[in-house]
């Protein structure tokens, strides 16, 4: 009975001793009644997943190229697939091409109409560096020119627009001039009187005077 009780002693200590040492990064002593631990060895390894080409794939790091990038993905998913390819196989043309945009475009974000004129300007020139023989580019020039003139009449409504607004302003200034002249005196009684009265509010009096 004594030598059965030294044994199951010591089934237990070993027993401690495998999951003493497990807990300190030591390989265990395998339980039989459980699977063995899994290890960094044998842990399958992560599958690697590719990034899938979206228009939030085409960022710069630049905010004012992202907002172009943006606007033309929201106006042609066929140019965002050709920048995309652009910029996998030129990164510096690709640079260039959407530093050109911005200048191009940067006037005409704020003008819906104007925007769209400067959208197909820059796919007709790209198209026109492109096309194959004479015969299509000259076409395309001819597009070229209608949208020129398009963004130019464009351009004249919004001149005249800020005109006649200007001219508005003009004619309120002046009324308010003219009102001023004819009650100058009033004005005057009524400045003087809103100073004494805001100092002797807010200032308190000097003690003892």
């Amino acid at each position: 009975m004594q030598a059965l009780n030294i044994f199951c002693c010591g089934c237990v200590l070993i027993g401690m001793a495998a999951q003493a040492t497990d807990t300190h990064g030591v390989v265990a002593v395998n339980n039989p009644c459980q699977p063995p631990a899994a290890t960094p060895a044998t842990q399958p390894a992560a599958k690697e997943t590719k990034a899938v080409a979206t228009p939030d794939s085409l960022t710069t790091g630049d905010p004012a190229l992202d907002r172009i990038l943006k606007q033309i993905c929201d106006h042609n998913p066929g140019e965002r697939e050709r920048l995309l390819q652009l910029r996998q196989t030129d990164a510096a043309a690709f640079r260039a091409e959407l530093n050109w945009r911005k200048n191009k475009l940067g006037e005409a974000m704020s003008d819906p109409e104007m925007k769209k004129v400067y959208f197909r300007l820059c796919e007709l020139s790209h198209k026109h560096r492109t096309a194959i023989n004479d015969g299509d580019r000259a076409k395309i020039r001819e597009q070229i020119r209608a949208c020129v003139s398009r963004a130019a009449e464009i351009q004249e409504q919004n001149r005249q627009r800020e005109v006649q607004q200007m001219e508005r302003k003009l004619t309120e200034i002046k009324t308010r001039l003219a009102a001023d002249r004819t009650n100058r005196t009033a004005i005057i009684e009524r400045g003087a009187k809103e100073w004494l009265e805001s100092y002797n509010r807010l200032v308190p009096p000097t003690k003892g005077k």
